[in-house]
């Protein structure tokens, strides 16, 4: 089988994975609905671990270059980081259904996942602070990593609904983007606040996907 059949193969799993859960998805499944036979996928992939994991790999790389083709058209780095936030809220019901059945049937995986995406999320933060400290949108004398560790520590306080009670009627994503466009107005200069006005000036929320 060709690479192209095969890179067929996981963007349709993924897709299957999407839609209908990683759990109730199985090996015998994706066989069916793409036509090959199951022992072609264990030759291919060896298991359903392996298969998943490329799978998920190919669904952050898919939205990351959604993303950056959104951001691209962006005015200023300040412009970017809340245009490429409000993207992640639009995947959020999707990405976290798959992220708990991840860490519920297959927490290797998860970990493993987790660590990289985590990484790649802050670095990509780190870069986009970094440059807007260079830029004169924010604030010179604000420690770029502290604000990066700061940032992943309140967002993920609001994702922990252990430890964040909202009020009644506020949903965790605008909770979220509150938390985002607040903190960034917090390490910006003058300069910046006029960058994140004219952002949400212009900003019409974004549609999130419904689960069934």
């Amino acid at each position: 089988m060709s690479e192209s059949q095969k890179e067929y193969i996981i963007e349709q799993a993924t897709e299957m994975f999407r839609q209908l859960g990683i759990k109730a998805v199985r090996m015998d499944d994706i066989a069916h609905n793409l036509g090959v036979s199951k022992r072609t996928l264990y030759e291919l992939f060896d298991d359903k671990m392996n298969l998943l994991k490329l799978c998920m790999l190919h669904y952050f790389e898919t939205r990351n270059s959604r993303i950056n083709a959104k951001i691209s058209e962006c005015n200023n780095v300040l412009e970017s980081i809340l245009t490429a936030f409000d993207l992640f809220l639009v995947d959020g019901e999707v990405e976290q259904r798959l992220q708990t059945n991840l860490r519920r049937f297959y927490p290797t995986l998860y970990e493993e996942l987790s660590v990289m995406m985590q990484q790649r999320n802050r670095d990509r933060l780190r870069a986009a602070l970094q440059k807007g400290v260079n830029e004169g949108l924010l604030d010179s004398t604000i420690d770029v990593d502290l604000s990066v560790a700061m940032l992943g520590w309140s967002l993920s306080g609001v994702l922990d609904t252990r430890k964040a009670t909202l009020p009644q009627n506020i949903s965790p994503e605008y909770a979220l983007r509150y938390v985002v466009i607040n903190f960034l107005r917090g390490i910006s200069t003058v300069k910046g606040i006029e960058a994140i006005d004219a952002f949400l000036r212009k900003f019409k929320k974004p549609e999130v996907e419904k689960i069934n």
